[in-house]
């Protein structure tokens, strides 16, 4: 089997024992470059079951990792202009597990979308994607549905 099947095969395991996961988009925010200029985002609540998720997935991929992820690794348009990939390289050492932070990278240079938040919903399947500018999802490479029914009373 070869490394990308490995990766779907391992991904597959993990999100196939869990149920689909209540999913609430609860604040915009952002963070300020260098430059001046803002990247925003929408913050996702974390709750138990996106905390499992995420260490599961940290746990079982961690043998796949690197961190030498440079710019011509991201996804990319003719033209488009993308930043040092930094925040993958040190994703797994300074923002995972106790630092994890679930979000919505959001490609706007101001603020929008405020006024639909709080935003309640359940997501039903996990996507790995090619990461591309400030860390948006470009390109999707695989999903995986949570399979596990879930009865609420």
């Amino acid at each position: 089997m070869n490394k990308p099947n490995k990766l779907i095969a391992v991904v597959e395991d993990i999100v196939k024992k869990f149920s689909p996961i209540s999913i609430e988009l609860s604040e915009l925010y952002y963070k300020e470059k260098p430059n001046g200029s803002r990247v925003y985002a929408i913050r996702v609540k974390k709750t138990p079951e996106i905390q499992r998720l995420h260490e599961n997935l940290m746990n079982e991929l961690r043998q796949y990792f690197t961190h030498d992820c440079t710019r011509n690794s991201l996804f990319s348009k003719t033209g488009e202009e993308v930043t040092e990939p930094d925040y993958i390289n040190k994703f797994s050492t300074l923002y995972s597990f106790e630092a994890f932070d679930p979000h919505i990278t959001i490609r706007t240079k101001e603020a929008a979308g405020e006024e639909i938040l709080p935003l309640k919903f359940v997501a039903t399947k996990v996507a790995a994607c090619h990461v591309g500018i400030m860390t948006t999802c470009r390109k999707e490479l695989f999903t995986v549905e949570m399979t596990t029914k879930r009865y609420i009373a």
